[in-house]
């Protein structure tokens, strides 16, 4: 026989020995994969409480542009008005337009 096929005859037989090691929880204890598994759902259930956050975070944003653009048109409003007195009164806000 050649001495690279027995190497890899023997090295596949090591491999399969340590997979069926493993998978009969010899090599890693049954008790820590549970571990290692309960770790990763509550890693899983960390990150979508962030995304969650990360959502609410970015809303807040949208809602406080809205605010401060409804906050820039009254004021040039204002402007407009100690500018050139005796026109109507234009200025028509919604909720919509201050994100409520």
């Amino acid at each position: 026989m050649d001495s690279n096929l027995i190497t890899i005859l023997v090295n596949l037989g090591t491999g399969g020995v340590v997979i069926l090691l493993i998978v009969l929880g010899y090599l890693i204890p049954k008790p820590a994969y549970a571990r290692l598994l309960e770790e990763n759902d509550k890693l899983k259930d960390a990150l979508e409480l962030e995304r969650q956050r990360s959502d609410d975070a970015t809303k807040a944003g949208e809602v406080t542009n809205q605010l401060i653009g409804g906050l820039v048109r009254l004021a040039e409003h204002r402007r407009a008005e100690v500018e050139a007195p005796g026109r109507p009164d234009g200025l028509d806000l919604a909720g919509k337009d201050l994100g409520l």
